[in-house]
C-alpha cells in the first residue's frame, strides 16, 4: 500500500493531467476526461470500487507540512505512471481539497482539485421555478428564436387570427404589439403598435408592458382592450405621429371628441407631450359649429373645450355648469341628480375651482339683491326713501307695499330668513327659478288704468340681476392659473389671433410676465434672445399678446389680407 505522500503526489499528477489541454483543443473547450490507457493509468492505491463514505470523503493537504514529502517523493520514479512530477521552487500553493467523485454508470473515478475558499453551492429545484418564465414552461422550455413583428423582416399579413371583416391599422414598421378592440356593433379592430412608444407616453401602458401584460416568451403579443376603438385609434395615431389622410379630411362630432379625450384621460396621456396641437385648431372650429346641436351635456362640453383650448366656449360653458351644480353634504359639487361631478366627468382641479368660485359669486349676487332691499325697507329712517320707489309721490305707501310683497314672496319660496351665501347648498338655477316666481309690486291704485299708474316702475331689481348673470354678457371671474393655461393653449394651437378679443377682460393677467414665464425654462435662456447679434438688427416689438407662437404663422395671401383689414385690432392697446 502506498504511503500518504505517494498518494498526494499521484493525486496532484492526475489533476494536472486533467487540466492539460489536448493538442488540437481550443482554450475554451471542455476539460478532457482521464481514462485508463497505457501511457496514463489511475493510481493503483485508490480502490476501484469505493464505498459511499469513501466517495464523499475529502482529504485536505497542508502545503507546508507536505512540501518536504512531495520534494523527496518526486525524486523517485513511480512505476504506475510515466509522468514525473518536478516541484516548482519558491511557489506559494493554496490549500487543495481532493475529493473522489463517482462518475455516471460506474466509470473510472476522477479527482477534482478545488480551492477551500469556494463555498459549496446548494441547489434547490423548488427555487428554480421562480426564475423560469411561465411561457417557457408552456413551450416546454423552448425559447422563441424569432418574433413575428421584428423590424428586421416584413411580413405581408398580421399573425393575429380575426374575423374576415377585421380592420387592421398598421401604425409603424417596428410594431411588436397587437391590440384588439370591438365597437358596439361587434366590428373588430386590431392595432399594430410599438410597445415602447406606448410605455414612454403613459404610466398605465408602462405598467401593462412591464407588469400585468408582459410579453414574456410569446411569439405573438396580443392584448384585448374594452375601450372605444375610435378613442384608441386617435390615441395611437397621436403617439406614433401617424396622421392618415382620411383622418385629416373628415370632421369629428363633439361627442366623438369627448370619447377620444376620455380615452386619453384614462390612459394618462399628456396632450402637451403629443402633436395634438396640429389638429386642435380644426377640431375647435368643428366643435364650436356643432355644439348647439350636440347631445353632450354642459359638463361634457366644458371638458372638451378645456382640453382643446377653446377659450370662448369655455367661458360660456363654465358659467352654465356653475349655474347647474349644488353643494353636497360632504361639501363637493353635485349635479342635478346628486352625483359628484368629478365622478361623472373628470374635469381638471383648476377648472373645478373656477366652477365653484363662479357659483358662489353669482349666488351671493342674487341673495344680495334680496337682502339689500329688505334691510333698506325695514329701516324706519328710510321709509320715505326714493331708492326703490321711482314715483314723484306716495313714497311711504309704496315702500310699505314693496316690503310686504317681498316678505310674502320670501315666505312662499322658503327663503326667509334670507340665507347666507355659504349656507345655501342649492344650485343657481333653482334659486333663479324662485326669483322668477316672485311677484313683488309697489303701490297700485284700484280702478286706475295701467298706463295711468304712477308706481309701475317701482321694483327691487332682483329680476335684472338674475337676467344679467344668466345672459353672460360679462365675463365671469376666472383664476389666474386658468387664464394662463388657456392663453398658452391658444398660442400653441395658433388660435390667439382669433381669440385675443376673448382675453380683453383678463389683460392684466396676460401682461403679468412673472406669471406667464413661471416654469423651468427661463426667458433669458429659452426665449428668442441672441446676445451675439443683438446690434445687427432693429429690435422687434416684444409684446407677448400680439401674435401667435410662430409655429402656425403661414405666410399666404389670406393671412396678409386678414392682417391688412384688421390693422385696428392689431395695433390697439390691449
Amino acid at each position: 500500500m502506498s504511503s500518504p505522500p505517494s498518494q498526494a503526489a499521484a493525486a496532484l499528477e492526475q489533476a494536472e493531467a486533467q487540466t492539460m489541454p489536448l493538442p488540437d483543443s481550443r482554450p475554451d473547450s471542455p476539460t478532457s476526461t482521464v481514462s485508463d490507457t497505457a501511457s496514463h493509468k489511475s493510481d493503483p492505491a485508490i480502490n476501484d470500487s469505493p464505498t459511499i463514505e469513501e466517495a464523499n470523503t475529502t482529504v485536505p493537504i497542508d502545503v507546508e507540512n507536505e512540501a518536504s514529502s512531495i520534494d523527496s517523493s518526486s525524486k523517485e520514479t513511480d512505476h504506475s505512471s510515466s509522468t514525473t512530477i518536478t516541484p516548482a521552487t519558491n511557489v506559494v500553493m493554496p490549500k487543495i481539497v481532493i475529493s473522489t467523485v463517482n462518475s455516471e454508470h460506474h466509470a473510472s473515478q476522477g479527482v477534482d482539485a478545488t480551492s477551500t475558499n469556494t463555498d459549496p453551492v446548494s441547489h434547490n429545484d423548488q427555487d428554480e421555478d421562480k426564475y423560469i418564465d411561465p411561457y417557457d414552461k408552456a413551450n416546454g422550455g423552448d425559447v422563441v428564436k424569432y418574433f413575428f413583428t421584428s423590424s428586421t423582416r416584413k411580413q405581408p399579413h398580421s399573425p393575429v387570427s380575426s374575423d374576415p371583416a377585421c380592420c387592421n391599422p398598421h401604425l409603424h414598421g417596428d410594431s411588436d404589439l397587437y391590440i384588439k378592440a370591438r365597437d358596439k356593433s361587434g366590428q373588430l379592430y386590431v392595432f399594430e403598435v410599438v410597445s415602447t412608444v406606448l410605455e414612454k407616453a403613459s404610466p398605465k401602458f408602462e405598467n401593462m408592458v412591464y407588469g400585468t401584460d408582459v410579453r414574456g416568451n410569446r411569439e405573438v403579443w396580443v392584448w384585448e382592450l374594452s375601450d372605444n376603438p375610435l378613442g384608441l385609434k386617435i390615441m395611437f395615431c397621436l403617439l406614433h405621429n401617424k396622421f392618415p389622410r382620411a383622418l385629416l379630411v373628415t370632421k369629428p362630432k363633439p361627442s366623438q371628441l369627448y370619447t377620444v379625450l376620455r380615452v386619453l384621460e384614462d390612459y394618462q396621456i399628456d396632450l402637451e407631450a403629443t402633436n395634438f396641437h396640429l389638429l386642435a385648431k380644426s377640431w375647435t372650429d368643428v366643435f364650436r359649429k356643432s355644439l348647439p346641436k350636440s347631445k353632450l351635456s354642459d359638463l361634457q362640453a366644458l371638458y372638451v373645450a378645456h382640453k382643446l383650448g377653446d377659450f370662448k366656449s369655455l367661458k360660456e360653458l363654465v358659467r352654465k355648469v356653475a349655474h347647474g351644480v349644488g353643494i353636497g353634504k360632504d361639501g363637493s359639487l353635485r349635479d342635478e341628480n346628486g352625483r359628484n361631478i368629478q365622478e361623472v366627468v373628470p374635469i381638471d382641479k383648476e377648472l373645478l375651482k373656477n366652477v365653484e368660485n363662479i357659483r358662489g359669486k353669482h349666488i351671493e349676487a342674487v341673495l344680495k339683491s334680496l337682502r339689500d332691499p329688505y334691510e333698506y325697507l325695514m329701516d324706519a329712517e328710510k321709509s320715505n326713501g326714493r331708492h326703490y320707489c321711482k314715483s314723484v309721490d306716495g313714497h311711504l305707501e309704496c315702500n310699505q307695499k314693496l316690503l310686504g310683497s317681498l316678505l310674502s314672496n320670501l315666505l312662499q319660496q322658503k327663503l326667509f330668513p334670507i340665507p347666507e351665501p355659504r349656507d345655501y347648498n342649492g344650485s343657481f338655477n333653482s334659486l333663479a327659478e324662485k326669483i322668477n316666481n316672485m311677484e313683488i309690486r309697489g303701490l297700485l291704485y284700484p280702478g286706475v288704468e295701467m298706463h295711468k299708474q304712477r308706481h309701475t316702475l317701482c321694483k327691487l331689481g332682483q329680476d335684472a340681476v338674475v337676467e344679467k348673470l344668466r345672459g353672460g354678457k360679462e365675463d365671469g371671474p376666472l383664476s389666474d392659473g386658468m387664464v394662463e393655461y388657456m392663453y398658452f393653449m391658444c398660442k400653441r394651437c395658433g388660435r390667439f389671433r382669433e381669440e385675443r378679443r376673448e382675453f380683453e377682460s383678463y389683460k392684466e393677467i396676460i401682461r403679468d410676465l412673472n406669471l406667464l414665464y413661471r416654469d423651468d425654462f427661463q426667458k433669458d435662456i429659452w426665449g428668442w434672445l441672441d446676445p451675439d447679434n443683438s446690434d445687427t438688427e432693429s429690435d422687434t416689438d416684444d409684446n407677448i399678446d400680439d401674435e401667435d407662437s410662430g409655429f402656425f404663422d403661414v405666410v399666404d395671401n389670406s393671412v396678409w389680407i386678414e392682417r391688412k383689414v384688421s390693422t385696428d385690432l392689431e395695433t390697439r392697446e390691449f
